[in-house]
């Protein structure tokens, strides 16, 4: 038997889990995707892509050779993912080379809209809450706690923080 499991992202400050929580990261986002240079040097892979990408998504070529170098054509990208996994066919011409440099643009610019510390930062909001409950499940343990916290698991799904951690531990020097 299947059953439905419901997901949500709460657009409030009290979100610990979206860093559109914080305004400080929120701002740094939003002016890093909207500064080229912070691209420079993976536009070539935008460049790449964009043909196939064009023909995937039934697009003109002109309509993504006009758009800004790197985040817009990231999010082209991640439609066709989306759509890719959801099983809508294709007409593409992506190779496997393209394709790799294609999916790449999502580590790229996952990482690169982060500053060092605002990635910290939204990403120490995002382990804040499991914390606070493996902290009450030591303390219950130890019996410093009165009442028994009924939580024993917690889910936890996401990509994107692994990459930009990986991405750091790599190339730490490389992220501003």
């Amino acid at each position: 038997m299947s059953l439905p499991v419901f997901t949500f992202v709460e657009k409030s400050a009290e979100d610990d889990v979206a860093f559109t929580g914080c305004k400080y990261c929120d701002d740094t986002v939003s002016d890093r995707r909207n500064d080229n240079t912070n691209y420079i040097d993976y536009w070539w892979v935008a460049d790449f892509v964009r043909e196939p990408l064009a023909e995937a998504l039934s697009i003109p070529l002109v309509e993504i050779d006009a758009m800004p170098a790197f985040p817009t054509v990231y999010d082209r990208t991640d439609v066709y993912v989306t759509h890719a996994f959801e099983g809508i066919p294709y007409n593409d011409t992506f190779d496997n080379n393209t394709y790799l440099e294609m999916r790449s643009m999502q580590k790229i610019e996952l990482v690169y809209m982060f500053t060092r510390d605002t990635r910290r930062l939204a990403f120490s909001r995002m382990w804040s809450k499991p914390m606070d409950h493996m902290q009450w499940r030591i303390d219950e343990l130890l019996g410093k706690n009165s009442t028994a916290d009924p939580l024993r698991y917690v889910i936890y799904s996401a990509h994107d923080d692994q990459i930009s951690n990986i991405m750091e531990w790599l190339h730490p020097t490389n992220i501003v």
